[in-house]
């Protein structure tokens, strides 16, 4: 990933070009300072690819450290912005060399189709408007290699394309058609395309559409089972439990419980539309029993399940908590 420095002695200014230039941050790498001193220092310890400057007052400083850039290190690129462009600065500007420049007030498309093109990063544009579920199916029918990296609400995950097909997906702990499927069910997305060349190993073999559905019919479950999870009282707990997910199991804690489902907090990878198994025993360890549920619902913190049907006798086990002094309703 390549590294931007931004310089600027106005802590605002300093602030404001960094946040917005952090919306590509997928793309590069951003490191601010705020005089030519510690960015001499920190170019001298940390590989700096792009560093932009503002001339600000006092003037002669920032033309001393753009020439200082130059002869020490002639590989990073600079960009000067600046307020006002007179003909002796810029005379100025020209002897020292900059790769460009640009006046006050930032045009800040301008600026960062400048920073993609000077670092050679073959971006191929931000989507908005169209349903990431349109967009996958249009890649697929152009033959499109490319890797679409997908902001969601809360998190950003990657779908790698190679001739049209979807070969892999990464996201958090996630990889696979498991990341695939979470992310495909992502109902607001921002999509940046990286038209870069890469090597990725094939790791899903399931065809697109067939991922669609499988990740349409997940958010179908997620939102049943949130609406189906308001009918019963949820309560408050903290019950340490067991799971099994395929042949893996694992440990975690109810945070909350109802006749309906769970939510378990758990760092374990755990993708949306998965088949679990909570093993519950009733706190009078009268009762034992396996209760078999489905994910709706993944967060930083845990997993949200819906039950699949409660018999009478795992209905007791669950009521057992409900009515202790472990759980708490909601209010």
């Amino acid at each position: 990933m390549k590294t931007v420095l931004i310089v600027d002695n106005d802590p605002i200014m300093l602030e404001i070009i960094a946040s917005l230039l952090r919306d590509h941050s997928i793309f590069f790498r951003i490191i601010k300072v705020e005089n030519s001193a510690k960015a001499l220092k920190l170019i001298d310890r940390v590989a700096i690819d792009l560093v932009i400057t503002g001339l600000r007052v006092p003037e002669e400083d920032s033309i001393s450290f753009i020439q200082k850039l130059k002869e020490s290190w002639p590989k990073v690129l600079r960009v000067i912005l600046t307020d006002v462009v007179s003909p002796t600065l810029k005379s100025k500007i020209d002897q020292v060399g900059v790769s460009a420049y640009l006046e006050e007030p930032i045009n800040m498309d301008a600026l960062t189709e400048l920073l993609l093109a000077e670092l050679k990063i073959a971006y191929g544009g931000r989507i908005r408007g169209i349903s990431l579920s349109s967009f996958t199916q249009m890649l697929e029918l152009e033959g499109n290699s490319c890797v679409l990296r997908v902001r969601g609400s809360r998190e950003t995950g990657e779908l790698f394309f190679s001739k049209g097909e979807l070969i892999a997906a990464k996201l958090s702990g996630l990889s696979g058609k498991k990341a695939a499927i979470d992310i495909l069910g992502w109902p607001e997305t921002i999509i940046d395309i990286d038209l870069a060349p890469f090597e990725k190993e094939r790791e899903i073999n399931t065809p697109l559409m067939s991922l669609l559905l499988e990740s349409h019919k997940a958010e179908d479950e997620r939102q049943f089972g949130n609406a189906e999870m308001r009918q019963f009282p949820r309560h408050d707990c903290h019950i340490a439990v067991d799971f099994d997910i395929s042949d893996w199991s694992y440990e975690g804690v109810i945070k909350n419980m109802s006749l309906k489902g769970v939510y378990i907090q758990t760092h374990h990878p755990v993708t949306v539309s998965s088949e679990i198994l909570l093993a519950l025993t009733s706190l009078d360890a009268w009762r034992h029993c396996t209760i078999k549920g489905t994910v709706v619902r993944r967060d930083a913190k845990g997993i949200g399940v819906i039950f699949q049907g409660l018999s009478l006798y795992q209905q007791q086990v669950v009521q057992s908590f409900l009515k202790s002094d472990l759980a708490k309703e909601e209010t």
